[in-house]
């Protein structure tokens, strides 16, 4: 739990001295998740005077600080702006790419779903659907188009 009197920058640095002292290497890590999930704006402000979707977005960076092998991630980006979304999913998709890590993400957004390995499908309570995403777009999906014409004329004027 981040502190509200301290900014957003301190919080991060402090978090982030968990994992290192070496203060190059903190530094580094606060100004690559801060770009990563464009903290720019308010990073300099206290984490109690940021709006919803900001303390998300600082949420979200102070998670990325430590590059782990499992990062579990539970609606995260539930509330931000899709541009948002956007680079915080390539900063995590970089981060898995470059060391292996593993994410567990529960979310509500299908096309986050949809960039996963594995998805499971819980409906209250209950496993639904399991499978990887092509799986269940085939099993549960369809793109079939019906028409039908009451004049046989109009058919040919559309093919």
């Amino acid at each position: 739990m981040p502190d509200s009197l301290l900014t957003v920058r301190e919080n991060l640095t402090i978090r982030a001295e968990f994992y290192t002292k070496d203060k190059t290497e903190i530094k580094n890590a606060v100004f690559e998740v801060a770009g990563a999930t464009d903290l720019a704006e308010f990073i300099d402000r206290p984490y109690g005077k940021l709006s919803g979707g900001q303390r998300r977005r600082a949420d979200i960076a102070r998670a990325l600080l430590h590059k782990t092998k499992i990062l579990f991630l539970d609606e995260s980006t539930t509330g931000l702006d899709s541009q948002t979304r956007k680079n915080i999913w390539k900063t995590i998709r970089h981060l898995q790419k470059e060391s292996g890590m593993t994410i567990f993400l529960t979310t509500h957004y299908m096309e986050e779903a949809a960039e996963s390995d594995y998805v499971i499908v819980i409906d209250h309570g209950e496993i639904a659907a399991k499978g990887t995403p092509a799986e269940l777009k085939t099993q549960f999906a369809s793109d079939n188009l019906r028409l039908s014409f009451t004049d046989e004329s109009m058919l040919k004027c559309i093919f």
